[in-house]
Formats: structure tokens, C-alpha cells, sequence
């Protein structure tokens, strides 16, 4: 879709990129449903797809690189830059939490455009309409350690939609090669074609728009409670547009039916109803692990030697395991829950004995 399409809002379009991440354990199907995407995007004319590991500064050659530049039948010019983002693993695109790459990646899904300075020279970078949409697969443990407290109340975490499963799914092994449906894949290319042709502005129908705005206006009810949704709850009408617009264009339409609507809002409200999942595997994968193997290292520790351990030892232990800037937060929260005491040695600094096991 792209540029190609959109819907208006106060003067301004509104274009359907998603930022999407599929959150579940190792083995939950995140890379099988991913798999197929990048070829079937090849099939696809005027389709570009970043490196799965990419800096800010690639990604910015590579957004470059996406030109677009088509004339559609109604005659009117289109000229931008879409790029789409299909990364398996978060890790592997984000590989630390690093501001200037989240800054660009915040600035860049609202489409006004982009501009940078190009290192080491005078001339600037300049893509007045860019278009960027992500898909990636990553574990909660992975979110618990790649992003400090703070990270989900900031612009790219509250812009990103979180797909949560825990299941593992688990089938019956078949012989596929002779059994592999080449008519509907081939009915599925020709169908994303023609999405792909598809150019013009889409008007909500009445009564479409009158649900949307009672909806709307009651504070867009039921919405997530968790207190690390709150900053995405305020973004939560654009993800129904942008649903709404994709719903619509999947069946043939032109305009947003009542039907497009209410769609798309019972798929974002069984999204939300399992994002909360998604903070309690962090805890039980992340900090949760930091905590239990930081007191069996203390308890090894203090059986052999008989004397509490100095915190020296226990942060070098918690810097193989979790970022920097959780450290602390870890060893402080470990005192308060009574895993460890601290004992003031002079001469030498807090040492730490460890109590009650980490898994009462």
C-alpha cells in the first residue's frame, strides 16, 4: 500500500505502516510466519526490504535506495521512499538500545519525511516523503534486557503494536513437497498486485465514521490498563485508521464500511487483551532469571568461602547476564525481597550474604 493510499485527517494523510513485533518464547512460530514475507514482497513491483542488521546510518541509505516513482491511471504523480523492515529477530535489527537509532526509527513512522546531515561532508539527506513499516520476531527476555524502565514511555515503544503468544505450537510432521498449494499462492501474489495499484484517498462511510466517533470520543473503550501501555493507549485510534484502511482494501473497497470498522477494532482488542502477557514472561524470562542465578551464584560463593561476598564480585557476575543499566536496579531489588543482606566490612565495602532461595 504504501503511499499509495490513505486516509485524511484534519488535512493531513493518514498512510497504513505498521510497526509490528511478534513476541513469544523460542519456539512459538515468530521466523515460520515471517518466512515467507521478503518473497513474496519480490513478486511485488516498486517492493524494497532493509537487511535484516542495519545501523542507522545503513538505514538511512537504505530508505535512500527505496525510491518510488510511478505515474497511477488517474494520471497523478507519485514520488517517495518505502522501505519495509522484516527482521526474524529483533536483536538481530536492534541489537542494543541505542537513542539515535529509536529517535530516527520514532521520527520516521509519523511519514512527514526525513533529513540528516551526511557525515564527513556538507551535503544533507533529504526524503521529504518516507514510508517505513517493521515486522519483527523477538522473546520477551529480549525486551527485558534490551530496554531500561523508562524505554515505554518513549516515542518508539508506544508507536510499536506487540503481537504476544506463549503457545508452542505443535503439529503432525507430513511429507509437504508434493502438497504445497501453488494456485493460492499464485492467487495471492496477483491479489497483493493488485492492492498494489490501488492509489487515491478512502472516505469513511456514515455510519462507519458516527461508530468511530462514539467510540472516539467515550475514551475508546475497553482499553489496556497495564502502566506500561499507558503511552500507547493515546496512539490507539491510529492503529484502528490504519486497520480500518487495511480491512477494507483486503476485500475490494473503496471507503470504510461499518464492517471495515468494527473489524478492525475487534482485532486490536484481541491484540491488547494479551499484550499485558507480554510484561509477565519479561519478568519470569528476564530479571526474574537475573535474580534466581545472582543468588546461587552468592549462596556457591559464600559456601565455599564462609564469608559474605563483596559487591565487586556480584556485579561483575550481573554485567555477563543483564545491561549495564540494570545492574543496580537488580542488587537494590534483591535487598528489598530479603534474597541478600548487606554488611558495611571497613576497609573493604558492602558485601552481600545471601538468605531466603530466589525462587521462594
Amino acid at each position: 500500500m504504501q503511499r499509495k493510499v490513505w486516509l485524511s485527517s484534519l488535512g493531513k494523510p493518514i498512510y497504513a505502516n505498521f510497526y509490528l513485533a511478534l513476541v513469544g518464547p523460542s519456539g512459538t512460530g515468530k521466523g515460520v510466519t515471517m518466512g515467507p514475507l521478503a518473497d513474496i514482497l519480490e513478486q511485488i513491483p516498486n517492493q524494497h526490504v532493509a537487511p535484516a542488521s542495519v545501523t542507522s546510518a545503513g538505514l538511512a541509505d537504505e530508505l535512500e535506495d527505496a525510491a518510488v516513482s510511478l505515474i497511477a491511471k488517474s494520471g497523478q504523480s507519485f514520488q517517495y521512499n518505502a522501505l519495509t523492515v522484516i527482521s526474524r529477530e529483533l536483536g538481530v535489527f536492534l541489537p542494543s538500545y541505542e537513542s539515535v537509532m529509536l529517535s530516527m526509527l520514532t521520527d520516521l513512522y509519523d511519514n512527514k519525511g526525513y533529513s540528516e546531515r551526511r557525515r564527513g561532508s556538507k551535503k544533507r539527506l533529504e526524503i521529504p516523503n518516507a514510508h517505513l513499516s517493521i515486522i519483527a520476531g523477538t522473546t520477551p527476555a529480549y525486551l527485558a534486557n534490551m530496554l531500561p524502565e523508562g524505554a515505554w514511555d518513549e516515542g518508539f515503544m508506544s508507536r510499536m503494536l506487540l503481537i504476544y503468544s506463549g503457545q508452542m505450537p505443535r503439529r503432525a510432521i507430513v511429507e509437504e513437497l508434493g502438497e504445497i498449494n501453488t494456485e493460492l499462492y499464485t492467487s495471492l501474489i496477483q491479489d497483493l498486485a493488485a492492492i498494489a495499484e490501488t492509489e487515491g484517498v478512502f472516505r469513511w462511510e456514515p455510519d462507519a465514521l458516527a461508530a468511530f466517533n462514539a467510540w472516539y470520543t467515550t475514551g475508546m473503550k475497553p482499553a489496556p490498563t497495564h502502566p506500561k501501555l499507558q503511552t500507547y493507549c493515546e496512539r490507539r485510534h491510529y492503529n484502528i485508521w490504519k486497520l480500518s484502511l487495511v480491512h477494507s482494501l483486503s476485500r475490494g473497497g473503496r471507503s470504510i464500511s461499518l464492517d471495515d470498522f468494527q473489524c478492525s477494532l475487534d482485532l486490536l482488542l484481541e491484540t491488547e487483551s494479551v499484550m499485558p502477557d507480554t510484561f509477565k514472561a519479561m519478568k519470569q524470562g528476564g530479571d526474574q532469571a537475573a535474580f534466581q542465578e545472582a543468588w546461587h551464584f552468592l549462596y556457591s560463593r559464600f559456601m565455599q568461602k564462609s564469608k559474605p561476598i563483596h559487591r565487586s564480585l556480584l556485579v561483575q557476575f550481573l554485567q555477563s547476564k543483564v545491561p549495564a543499566h540494570n545492574i543496580d536496579r537488580i542488587i537494590q531489588v534483591m535487598l528489598d525481597a530479603g534474597y541478600m543482606k548487606q554488611t558495611d566490612v571497613p576497609k573493604v565495602g558492602p558485601c552481600y550474604t545471601p538468605t531466603k532461595p530466589a525462587e521462594d
